[in-house]
């Protein structure tokens, strides 16, 4: 928190970025609600699984866990649970994200949990329910889990900033940066909060993508010169949505641009364009 998140806490578009991510202590609408509601289903999706049956086996594991060593064993309780509890507060006054990459020390706080819940849950139903119930969450969540794949590959989901080290390196004093919105918040840290932010700045010259905004001409072309080069920065890019707009963006910037070239990297793009 100190060395990280402290220095983005009042950056606006990262802000607006985690809203959805922001619990509500006193939700007072039926959306809010929900919201809560979904916020806390996502820890039993990332402790168990994403069936029907995972859910239900990781929500009660860590229920039933919470319960029993808040019972039995309160000193393993304020261990495990009251730091969960400290980052739903601090989510709620917006100073800190319940988003789940920001969770992981708390989703192995709640395995935890998890485990204790399911072993008493064990040990007071008979061996044989015991074992059936086993095989039934093995079955559940089994396909699912693909960890053992990086003994022998790293994991890697998006590495952005390959593409914008490429994308400074040949930066010209007058091209644009049209960074879409999915990458904005990415490049929002590189630019604001990163301790080498100087080498992320690209000029004046900067356009952020909006949910429903396309790289047309009005949009781009936000000088007085008749001819110029943009660079398009795309992230997320192993989402189906993301691939779909950058289709349809590459189509509408064509259509007054020439591509000049291109970037990939793991899970982000970037293209440069002359118009």
């Amino acid at each position: 928190y100190l060395i990280v998140i402290r220095r983005s806490i009042h950056t606006d578009s990262l802000i607006q970025y985690h809203q959805p991510w922001f619990f509500s202590i006193f939700p007072s609408s039926k959306e809010q609600l929900l919201k809560d509601l979904n916020l806390f289903k996502t820890f039993p999706y990332y402790t168990a699984g994403y069936t029907v049956i995972a859910l239900a086996a990781g929500g009660i594991g860590i229920v039933t866990g919470l319960i029993y060593s808040s019972r039995k064993d309160i000193t393993k309780f304020l261990l495990l649970g009251v730091p969960f509890f400290i980052a739903v507060i601090a989510s709620g006054f917006e100073v800190y994200s319940l988003m789940p990459r920001m969770m992981l020390w708390a989703i192995a706080l709640l395995l935890l949990l998890q485990g204790i819940g399911w072993q008493w849950i064990a040990e007071k139903i008979s061996p044989y329910l015991a074992a059936m119930l086993l095989v039934v969450v093995i079955i559940s969540v089994a396909g699912l889990q693909t960890g053992w794949q990086v003994f022998y590959k790293p994991l890697k989901i998006e590495e952005i900033r390959t593409v914008l080290d490429s994308v400074r390196n040949r930066f010209m004093d007058n091209d644009e940066l049209y960074v879409h919105h999915e990458a904005w918040p990415a490049l929002a840290y590189y630019k604001d909060c990163d301790l080498q932010r100087e080498r992320y700045q690209f000029g004046k010259q900067i356009i952020r993508g909006t949910w429903n905004s396309q790289p047309n001409q009005q949009t781009i072309i936000t000088s007085n010169h008749e001819h110029g080069r943009v660079w398009l920065i795309y992230s997320h890019v192993i989402s189906e949505s993301t691939r779909q707009a950058i289709f349809s963006d590459l189509r509408v910037i064509e259509g007054f641009a020439n591509p000049l070239d291109s970037i990939k990297a793991v899970g982000a793009f970037g293209y440069l364009y002359e118009y």
